[in-house]
């Protein structure tokens, strides 16, 4: 499978990005995390050059936008671990990850379980990344995205 879903290149979605703002700013836990201002972090592989891209092009499309009335700061940092991740969420006070296309799926089970107990919304870009590690996932409908929750893992990080 991953050989296969490595061949499909995956173009951001704006309305993905939409959605996750609109989904991130009505969760009851946000003004917790995110009293001020809403931390975005775009999470690319590294030296994954379609990661790369959606990463950019995500930071590009979050830019200037608000979440639950709060403005949007964003980052971008490639992934090395899911522990540092969980320290980066943790030390920068991150309400929203969004995690790029070309993880695979011991890398995504690191990023779930770094991240269970931490009050952080995850979203992922691909399907996939909804069974692997992320509360919030997009299919493509009839160009639509169709959103995806995995309840399980909301409540582990605090998202209602």
């Amino acid at each position: 499978m991953e050989r296969e879903e490595s061949r499909v290149h995956h173009v951001l979605n704006i309305d993905e990005i939409e959605l996750l703002l609109t989904v991130g700013g009505h969760d009851k836990n946000l003004a917790a995390r995110a009293p001020s201002e809403v931390k975005v972090h775009v999470l690319p592989k590294g030296g994954n050059a379609q990661s790369s891209r959606v990463g950019q092009a995500a930071a590009r499309a979050l830019e200037g936008k608000t979440a639950g009335s709060r403005p949007v700061e964003v980052s971008t940092q490639a992934f090395t671990t899911g522990p540092a991740l969980a320290a980066k969420v943790k030390e920068a006070r991150l309400a929203i990850v969004y995690v790029t296309p070309g993880f695979d799926a011991a890398e995504m089970e690191s990023i779930a379980k770094s991240l269970a107990g931490i009050s952080v919304l995850s979203a992922g870009a691909l399907t996939r990344f909804i069974d692997m590690g992320v509360v919030l996932g997009f299919e493509l409908v009839s160009g639509k995205p169709k959103l995806l929750v995995h309840l399980k893992r909301a409540h582990d990080q605090s998202v209602e």
